[in-house]
């Protein structure tokens, strides 16, 4: 009987942690969502970042949108957008010294844009960040 017990009391287990294990993998990307305000399609964001720091933003957007991100040219920092992980299509943009992303997106679901400060730089990065959608 207690045979039965421990293995009833391991397999409860078993199944609890594969229930969790799957509900992480469902769970929305982390990072700061990006908000526009009411009637608009820009937001500008603005942080700090210490060398090698990275700052991610969330972005919840529809296939066959239209999505520039800009940041300011003064900062020492880099942004990457990065698709949905159910989007198969790799994004097409024009991508300039790591400062700038245009292009229509491959598919619906939550963007990352991650804002990097160069490992180099000797001091925090200050940055302006505009982000747009249409």
């Amino acid at each position: 009987m207690k045979k039965t017990f421990v293995q009833g009391l391991l397999a409860a287990a078993l199944m609890a942690g594969a229930a969790q294990a799957g509900a992480q993998e469902t769970k929305a990307p982390a990072g700061t969502p990006v908000e526009f305000a009411k009637g608009t399609s820009a937001a500008t964001l603005k942080g700090m970042l210490k060398p090698g720091a990275v700052a991610v933003y969330t972005l919840g957007a529809l296939s066959g949108q239209l999505l520039e991100v800009r940041l300011d040219p003064k900062s020492n920092a880099l942004i990457k957008v990065v698709a949905p992980s159910n989007v198969e299509t790799p994004l097409a943009s024009v991508e300039q010294d790591g400062r700038f992303f245009s292009g229509r997106l491959p598919g619906t679901g939550q963007y990352l844009i991650q804002v990097s400060a160069r490992s180099s730089a000797k001091a925090p990065a200050p940055y302006v960040l505009e982000v747009l959608t249409r």
